[in-house]
């Protein structure tokens, strides 16, 4: 039931708390529990934060950690994407489908893309590493 009723439904998103974490942001200085950040000129807010609002940035690796580079996603209109794992996938209309992570989005879209849609071209190694996860 549930399966025919998704059909006719589409995903929505919702653009006012889809970007809740951006960043990184430098670290002016510290104001008791808070901390003063710098901020772009066009993000119209107030650049002090209480500490339970902020994360230290993952990205930001160990001196003696060695991040892998990943595959690199080529859309349609020439964007490039860095491709950071593969969250899950399924088969839709007989076609197979990924939802992906990106490397600099920390919350892009949870969109399905075709894997046989060219955009994994460079990216076969994560691909495979997906498929031997889960078979």
């Amino acid at each position: 039931m549930k399966r025919h009723a998704d059909k006719h439904r589409k995903e929505i998103t919702y653009e006012k708390i889809e970007d809740k974490m951006l960043g990184p942001f430098p670290v002016v200085k510290k104001v008791e529990t808070s901390y003063e950040l710098e901020l772009p000129q066009t993000m119209k807010v107030h650049n002090v934060f209480h500490s339970n609002l902020l994360r230290k940035d993952t990205e930001d690796p160990l001196p003696s950690q060695i991040q892998e580079s990943p595959g690199q996603i080529v859309t349609a209109d020439g964007e490039e994407w860095d491709l950071a794992d593969i969250l899950n996938s399924r088969w839709h209309y007989g076609s197979l489908q990924y939802r992906c992570a990106w490397v600099d989005e920390k919350t892009r879209d949870l969109e399905w893309y075709y894997a046989d849609g060219g955009e994994f071209d460079n990216s076969q190694d994560i691909v495979k590493d997906f498929h031997d996860r889960y078979t």
